[in-house]
């Protein structure tokens, strides 16, 4: 997967994406649908039951890979 610069394309409203941040942090987020007040984004947290609301946004993002599947594995 490729880093896609935030300037080129947005990723889809309400979808977890990796975003590279100005500061060289990573994070999980995801962007709101874009409204009158313009585009938010915002830090996806592990409980859904809570968002952050980001101070910037980021520089590059890309979909988070597919989840571990329990094939292989011995449990």
């Amino acid at each position: 997967m490729k880093w896609i610069s935030v300037e080129e394309r947005r990723p889809n409203p309400d979808t977890d994406v990796l975003c590279f941040m100005k500061d060289g942090t990573m994070v999980v987020a995801h962007m709101s649908p874009i409204t009158v007040l313009g585009e938010n984004w915002w830090f996806s947290n592990v409980d859904e039951a809570s968002e952050t609301d980001m101070d910037n946004t980021p520089l590059y993002w890309m979909p988070l890979p597919a989840s571990p599947t329990k094939e292989g594995h011995d449990d």
